[in-house]
Formats: structure tokens, C-alpha cells, sequence
């Protein structure tokens, strides 16, 4: 007879293993929020979002309710302190069920972490590419509108 309750006991463990992976993951992020709040005045605050594929063959499936719009997971930055900011990719993202390994896609490099310590290199890897660094400049170079001042103003009185 199979030991079923054996394979349950390998399941919980593994569930309880991907966990601890993926706070783990997770706790990398807020490491890399706190330090880029500092470096930024609180502007930039990245964060893993899932974006939808560009196809206008996608797209006409969709509308038509052929099938559902495709999205994919990436890495991405916005301005904080802009009303309704966009976020913008900085490279694809993929992550295992087990948290790790997971993927930092940044064009045709792929940067696999298989822990927290390849996690936090390949981060850095992906902060000090020319590209990468290109859009955080341009997003931390953002102001806010006049509107939003205007806002802010009227809320100190």
C-alpha cells in the first residue's frame, strides 16, 4: 500500500520551505525600498507588478472574448511622489513555485538566484545598468504638476 501520508508530511515541508523562500524574497525588496528611499527622498519605490502583454492579435482575442489578455511579472519603479505615476519595467521577473530559484530577465540576460545572496547580486546587477539606471533618473526627475502642488499647499492650511 502507498504512504500516502508520507507524501503529505513532503508536501507540507515543501509548502512550509517556499514560504520561508518567498518572505524571504520578499524581505530583499523591502531592503531594496528602504535603501532607494533613502537615496531618493522617498521618490522611488520598485516593486514586482504584472504588466500585460503588447499584441494587437492579443488584444482582438480579448475583445472578441476569445481568450484572456496574457500577462506576464516584472520588476518595476515608480515616482512616488506623483499622483497616479505609472510604474515602469525595469526587466521581467519570474519566480518558482518554491520561491526560489527565481529570474531577473533584463533583455537577453538572464540572471537566475538561487538565494538570498545571488538575489541581492543580480539586484545589483540590474540597478546598475545603464538602461535601468536611465529610467530611474528619468523617474526620479519627475515634478509634480502644478495641480498637485496646489493640493499639497491646501492642505497645510
Amino acid at each position: 500500500m502507498v504512504d500516502f501520508k508520507k507524501y503529505l508530511e513532503k508536501g507540507l515541508s515543501a509548502a512550509e520551505r517556499a514560504e520561508a523562500n518567498k518572505t524571504e524574497i520578499d524581505s530583499v525588496f523591502e531592503d531594496l525600498n528602504q535603501q532607494m528611499d533613502e537615496a531618493t527622498n522617498g521618490k522611488i519605490f520598485i516593486s514586482i507588478i504584472e504588466f500585460y502583454k503588447n499584441s494587437s492579435i492579443a488584444d482582438l482575442a480579448s475583445l472578441a472574448n476569445l481568450k484572456p489578455r496574457e500577462k506576464y511579472t516584472a520588476i518595476a519603479a515608480m515616482n512616488r511622489t506623483i499622483t497616479d505615476c505609472e510604474y515602469k519595467q525595469l526587466a521581467k521577473w519570474k519566480i518558482d513555485r518554491n520561491g526560489y530559484p527565481c529570474t531577473i530577465i533584463l533583455d537577453r540576460d538572464e540572471m537566475y538566484c538561487e538565494d538570498k545572496a545571488s538575489l541581492e547580486k543580480n539586484l545589483q546587477r540590474l540597478l546598475s545598468d545603464p538602461v535601468v539606471g536611465d529610467q530611474l533618473y528619468k523617474l526620479i526627475s519627475m515634478e509634480p504638476s502644478a495641480e498637485e502642488d496646489w493640493h499639497e499647499d491646501e492642505d497645510d492650511t
